[in-house]
């Protein structure tokens, strides 16, 4: 199985909204949206990881808070294996420092908005909780 290359990457909350950003024109998947986060440096967690992506793409605070199922995919040089993690929003104004642009969207918003396919399971496993959570509600 090849080098395996691992980004840590944030469900950030805040209320019934996610923080997602927008992928540059020059960078792959143009102007695709994404959860934000990044690659680790060497003898970094990766919570550390996370929260300082955060910081450096958006400027904003966040507490990594739980990790969810990793989805490992294929990359150009081996494996690539996205580590995603429930956040906690602390503060801060989101701006968009190293990324096209951000947004606040409801969870029902995500299936419509243009993903990389990498980022399709989570999406999907994000809608199924939402559903079981209105579910629970209910009854």
């Amino acid at each position: 199985m090849g080098a395996v290359e691992q980004v840590v990457i944030g469900v950030i909350r805040r209320a019934d909204n996610i923080l997602i950003s927008q992928r540059r024109k020059e960078d792959s998947y143009p102007l695709h949206w994404e959860f934000p986060g990044g690659k680790k440096e060497p003898g970094e967690s990766d919570t550390e990881c996370l929260t300082r992506e955060i910081r450096e793409e958006l400027g904003v605070t966040i507490v990594p808070c739980r990790a969810l199922a990793p989805i490992l995919v294929p990359a150009s040089r081996g494996w690539r294996v996205l580590k995603p993690y429930e956040c906690l929003f602390l503060g801060g104004e989101p701006r968009a420092l190293e990324c096209h642009a951000f947004r606040w969207v409801r969870f029902d918003t995500l299936a419509r908005l243009k993903f990389p396919p990498t980022n399709r399971p989570l999406i999907q496993w994000l809608r199924r909780q939402k559903c079981r959570a209105r579910l629970s509600l209910v009854r």
